[in-house]
């Protein structure tokens, strides 16, 4: 094999390898991992968002600035279940100790043959009950929240250990404009990125999502197939 014939395969073998590692991926949903805004738990005491837009040009007029690394983009801090609602000492004996998990439901026993009683024998007992009932609830609501927040919380986690472990391969980014064939096909993924990275506080079991000094860019290869757009006005941008 002559030496421009071993070149000419050794650029094609390189070329195949990058196009294994660097995977034109134009649809969101074939992406290691993805969290559109709208998913996210609405818990305010854990959870603080701060999504900025994102501007490719410097001289555009923004109401945040991106270029420092103490933006916070998004902050989650694992709550702790709390405990139910103490039983009233009237209804003590009368719910089943079932109740002290939020996942399951008051289950009252109607009738005490110790005390040869009903339960709804007692004004004051329905009443306590009552009162009781309507904390449980909120409780239960609560327990919700912290479920749905420590369930996002141990997401994020996982993906700050596949960061870290493959940071040459994979990378934390935010996107904006998000372009769609339509009818849908094949394109359905944010043109404007924005690098970000992961920080993990163990000591308060807290996660950020911060900025880095990275530019943003756009996605252009997710345009360069399709024709009818002006790919030199595009290119400009860059």
């Amino acid at each position: 094999m002559e030496n421009q014939d071993k070149l000419i395969a050794l650029f094609k073998c390189i070329r195949e390898l990058c196009g294994l590692k660097y995977k034109l991926i134009t649809d969101i949903d074939k992406q290691v991992w993805h969290k559109f805004v709208d998913e996210i738990p609405d818990d305010k005491e854990n959870i603080t968002i701060n999504f900025p837009n994102i501007n490719i040009n410097s001289d555009l007029n923004s109401e945040y600035e991106l270029d420092s690394e103490n933006t916070v983009f998004l902050k989650v801090s694992k709550p702790e279940f709390s405990t139910c609602p103490s039983l009233p000492q009237s209804v003590v004996g009368w719910v089943k100790e079932s109740y002290l998990k939020y996942t399951n439901e008051i289950e009252i026993l109607d009738f005490d043959e110790v005390l040869d009683e009903k339960f709804d024998d007692s004004k004051k007992r329905i009443k306590d009950f009552d009162i009781w009932k309507e904390s449980r609830d909120k409780w239960v609501q609560d327990q919700i929240r912290i479920d749905k927040t420590r369930s996002f919380f141990t997401e994020l986690y996982l993906n700050y250990i596949s960061l870290d472990k493959e940071s040459e391969t994979i990378e934390l980014m935010v996107g904006d404009g998000l372009l769609t064939e339509n009818p849908r096909e094949n394109i359905y993924h944010p043109v404007l990125l924005k690098r970000l990275k992961m920080e993990f506080d163990s000591e308060n079991n807290v996660i950020s999502i911060v900025d880095t000094d990275v530019e943003s860019e756009l996605y252009t290869v997710l345009l360069q197939d399709i024709d009818y757009i002006n790919h030199d006005a595009i290119n400009k941008l860059k």
